[in-house]
């Protein structure tokens, strides 16, 4: 009898420390599983991190090149207007030296009339007639 009380006894003790033994592998069991979702979590962070960092980059890369661009396009139209600017004045030149060339083409033609009226008098009517018409034609041609 004092046996069997004393493996009664021996029984509940091993009953609690299995009931111990059962709780801290339910709370184990609980601790991995709660574990395993903050790494998961962490894991799902990490990623969306990532993500944004990636799409920063890009985002940064993209405005880099815009910006690349814009200022090859200012500089582009810069130069288109610096060589307008150099042909109107190449125009403006040409066009004073081609002034100048009729005023003295209409200033020779005027001498050679004066000489022919010199040399020969009066010129004919139709040498006259001629003179005039290439005067007319060269001031048409100034204006």
């Amino acid at each position: 009898s004092l046996m069997k009380k004393e493996i009664e006894q021996l029984n509940r003790h091993i009953q609690k420390i299995d009931k111990e033994i059962h709780i801290a592998t339910l709370d184990t069991t609980k601790a991995i599983k709660h574990a395993e979702e903050a790494e998961f979590g962490l894991q799902k962070v990490i990623h969306e991190k990532e993500l944004l960092l990636e799409t920063t980059d890009n985002g940064k890369t993209k405005i880099d090149n815009l910006t690349a661009e814009y200022q090859m396009s200012a500089f582009e139209e810069y130069m288109r207007e610096e060589e307008l600017m150099i042909l109107e004045e190449d125009m403006h030149v040409a066009s004073m030296k081609l002034e100048a060339a009729q005023k003295e083409r209409a200033a020779s033609l005027k001498r050679l009339t004066d000489l022919l009226v010199k040399q020969t008098g009066l010129p004919s009517q139709k040498l006259q007639k001629e003179l005039e018409d290439l005067r007319t034609s060269i001031l048409e041609i100034s204006s």
